[in-house]
């Protein structure tokens, strides 16, 4: 995709996935790879290539769960090789280090019912959980828990300058997306 000086876009390449892979978000990897985070599908994370090729992380083994859409979620976090994953059912976030190999698993009061996942200020993650974000370090530390006044929360993601939030909530018929303030 690319974008003209009036902000339209122009379709640059199509790839092609199997049927059975649905997406649910899409996170940039290495070498214009993207990570995929995936449900109804026996592995919950794919990398994919600009070619369509796709492969699986080797070394890193995800829970052994068939994944319903709104369960799971993933996130790479680039700047510190930290691939991110929530499972909604389990009130638990993976942190894989793609180049370790090391694992953490992050369960604390706070994490309720997490699903939404992106990168958060100074490379922190940020967590949408049922009814609030999760501030969580590189190292799975809990740094802050904050309510967003919504419920069954869904998307996050952080604005390129890192001075906005935008969230989603998902309750069914009052769907918002409210954006919030950074402060540093």
């Amino acid at each position: 995709m690319s974008t003209d000086k009036n902000n339209h876009i122009k379709l640059t390449k199509t790839i092609s996935l199997p049927s059975y892979m649905h997406v649910d978000n899409i996170t940039p990897f290495y070498n214009g790879s993207f990570v995929l985070s995936t449900y109804d599908d026996n592995m919950p994370v794919r990398i994919v290539d600009i070619n369509g090729i796709y492969t699986f992380f080797h070394g890193i083994e995800f829970p052994q769960t068939w994944y319903e859409i709104g369960t799971c979620q993933c996130t790479f976090i680039a700047s510190h090789n930290i691939l991110v994953f929530t499972d909604y059912n389990k009130n638990i976030v993976c942190l894989f280090n793609t180049q370790t190999g090391e694992t953490v698993k992050v369960t604390d009061s706070k994490i309720e019912k997490p699903i939404g996942v992106c990168e958060g200020p100074n490379g922190s993650i940020l967590v949408a959980c049922v009814s609030t974000i999760v501030q969580l370090t590189t190292r799975g530390e809990v740094l802050t828990c904050a309510g967003v006044g919504m419920r069954h929360l869904q998307a996050i993601k952080v604005s390129k300058n890192s001075m906005q939030l935008a969230v989603s909530s998902t309750t069914r018929g009052n769907c918002q997306l409210r954006l919030f303030k950074i402060l540093k």
